[in-house]
């Protein structure tokens, strides 16, 4: 962009009702929310066990909580490759980085994942005091939140995309291996399709038991 008035001069405004630092202020008030939480209903026996699973995160910095889902991703994938014996493929400099990459975009989502479904619990069912808003309907303690369903469903639909990739794959080939054959079979025919398609069709006419094809060749419908 080039700009041959001296005189002009660019502002920006940001976004109308946008204010610098609303974000991180709005991300500690939801901390302090979750340790208030915490304190007043960790030792309770009416208290949700999601609901403090959720403020229990929450109260978490955030070094800390990407530590965590680093530690027990790093712990799924390695039992995994010991369940299935192919241990011996981490001495693979590329199996390890590949696998690492997998364990870091894996962390990312069970992350963020955490983050949103915990902080609508809290945000919902109680005040910032860390009281229960009675207002709004509570759950039992054993009882499976929408948030923590949310979770489970995304987490399973995660797990299993891979899965559908290759069901879906395969399907692909297979019509694609149908279409090719196909359309090897028709060129073979050639101008003679029709009468490879209806010389083996027999039925019984009134003239007899005949092909469609020599029906057709006795001037027959």
């Amino acid at each position: 962009m080039i700009i041959k008035e001296a005189d002009v001069v660019i502002t920006h405004f940001g976004v109308q009702g946008m204010r610098w630092g609303v974000r991180k202020d709005r991300y500690e008030q939801n901390r302090q929310k979750a340790s208030n939480i915490v304190s007043k209903n960790k030792d309770s026996k009416s208290m949700n066990k999601q609901d403090l699973t959720a403020a229990e995160w929450m109260s978490k910095p955030v070094s800390d909580k990407i530590a965590s889902e680093i530690f027990k991703n790093t712990i799924n994938v390695a039992a995994g490759y010991v369940l299935t014996g192919n241990v011996s493929k981490l001495k693979d400099p590329k199996t390890i980085a590949k696998t690492a990459a997998h364990i870091l975009k894996r962390t990312a989502t069970t992350t963020a994942l955490k983050e949103v479904t915990s902080a609508a619990a809290i945000s919902k069912r109680y005040k910032t005091t860390g009281e229960k808003d009675y207002s709004v309907k509570q759950y039992k303690r054993n009882s499976l939140t929408p948030e923590q369903l949310i979770m489970r469903g995304t987490r399973v639909a995660i797990s299993m995309a891979p899965v559908f990739k290759a069901v879906g794959r395969h399907k692909l080939e297979a019509m694609a291996k149908r279409k090719y054959e196909t359309n090897i079979r028709m060129e073979k025919w050639g101008a003679n399709l029709l009468d490879k398609k209806t010389s083996e069709l027999h039925t019984i006419y009134d003239d007899g038991y005949l092909s469609v094809l020599e029906r057709i060749n006795k001037g027959g419908a």
